[in-house]
């Protein structure tokens, strides 16, 4: 049985995605499975504070500090650049960025995020591909897109090939929101729907299975987009609700960034004591 315990605690969004941020450089964590407990009690959303997972930030000697990350199930996994981007909001707040970065130590490795201001932070997607092998170039004059029906409508859809598999589902005009994710069976890529508004200007349109990260998706479209010839190097991303992000394909080193602007929903102290949701696994 787990003895009462408290923990102070911050809750991080990034447009519709939602985190909880733990400063362990200041407080005492529990034990492991202790630790698991609170992850799942404070990610219920009916009885908890409600959040994707749980952000911790750790002690470094190399870097501005290292993250460890819980997801809603209680399980410890690589963070994300979503994730990644909401805890260096925190971080640079704290005072860990150096020389206008911030580097944390993940379970993959050292990540590093670029400080463009206060609350801007920008993340490097990684170096875009067609089919995992070869790569994709802002200005080849190439159409990247395949042509695929569903069911009475035909698409056309352009692979991007990031940490995740996109395709990026081009859809012509401007087009209501789609109500439901797309469904389509794409060599086991993840659907995402776009719009241009402008050369400058792309939009997402359909809501995001669980499984996909924003930036990721962010990144997919805004290659897809210029890779194409619909927008220029540099876009503007819309999400829900007006939410945006900062899209930027770096042609020297054939590598995309994406920039955003974390906020705090609230801070605050949580109490946790038996496990509610059954034992750990």
């Amino acid at each position: 049985m787990l003895l009462d315990m408290e923990l102070s605690f911050y809750k991080i969004h990034l447009a519709f995605r939602d985190y909880i941020i733990v400063n362990s450089l200041t407080v005492e964590l529990p034990s492991q499975e202790e630790l698991r407990s609170f992850v799942r009690s404070i990610c219920q959303r009916n009885s908890g504070v409600g959040a994707r997972g749980v952000l911790l930030l750790v002690s470094d000697r190399e870097h501005s500090g290292g993250v460890r990350f819980f997801d809603y199930r209680g399980e410890e996994r690589q963070p994300g650049p979503e994730a990644l981007i909401c805890l260096a909001r925190y971080a640079f707040d704290y005072g860990l960025a150096h020389s206008g970065k911030i580097v944390l130590q993940s379970l993959s490795g050292p990540k590093e995020l670029q400080c463009i201001d206060s609350s801007h932070f920008s993340i490097c997607a990684g170096t875009p591909t067609s089919d995992g092998r070869n790569r994709i170039f802002a200005d080849s004059g190439i159409d990247y897109q395949v042509h695929v029906k569903a069911g009475h409508r035909s698409l056309n859809y352009t692979p991007v090939h990031l940490d995740q598999s996109i395709a990026a589902v081009h859809v012509e005009g401007d087009a209501n929101l789609l109500r439901r994710p797309l469904e389509l069976d794409i060599d086991s890529s993840l659907p995402v729907a776009y719009t241009v508004l402008s050369k400058d200007e792309a939009r997402l349109l359909s809501p995001l299975e669980e499984n996909v990260d924003i930036i990721q998706a962010a990144a997919g479209i805004g290659v897809a987009a210029v890779a194409n010839g619909f927008c220029e190097k540099d876009i503007v991303v819309y999400l829900e609700g007006n939410n945006r992000l900062f899209f930027e394909w770096n042609e020297r080193s054939n590598t995309v960034y994406i920039a955003a602007d974390p906020r705090y929903a609230f801070s605050g102290y949580y109490t946790f004591g038996e496990d509610e949701y059954g034992p750990v696994d």
